[in-house]
């Protein structure tokens, strides 16, 4: 049982480190292009490919997405639930590891907060998800 209750905490903090790299990796680089404003499509797309690459997800993003634009490696990278390392998903997996041991933990505040906070995030996510949807299609339109 302790290995159990070890295992799936090994993995919900790798889980919440994964989603943390992954929303650094993104901010990073939208916080570059607000410098490189002229830049042309084919320009965008090399800087995007190298962040395909270092997640290294290449064929599975090639899969699901034919360009690299800001907007498919950012839905890629964060909302897209067939990546398995998408921030979504990753928050989802740290969520289950985190619900599947909390009868075990002795520190029931903490573990309440924790699962509280990643519910909240789960939340903001999809809710952030439900509002990109809405405004693409506004935009479209």
């Amino acid at each position: 049982m302790l290995s159990r209750v070890a295992n799936s905490l090994y993995w919900m903090s790798r889980y919440i480190e994964r989603a943390d790299n992954t929303s650094r990796i993104v901010d990073v680089n939208l916080q570059l292009l607000l410098d490189h404003r002229s830049m042309n499509s084919q320009q965008f797309s090399a800087h995007w490919l190298p962040i395909i690459e270092a997640t290294g997800d290449p064929s599975a993003f090639w899969k699901l997405k034919d360009v690299a634009t800001a907007e498919t490696v950012t839905d890629y990278l964060v909302f897209e639930p067939k990546n398995t390392n998408s921030l979504l998903s990753s928050i989802s997996q740290a969520r289950e590891n985190a619900r599947m041991v909390r009868d075990q933990l002795t520190l029931r505040q903490s573990e309440v907060r924790l699962q509280q906070s990643l519910n909240q995030i789960r939340v903001e996510v999809q809710n952030a998800l439900i509002s990109l949807q809405q405004a693409r299609a506004r935009y479209q339109t």
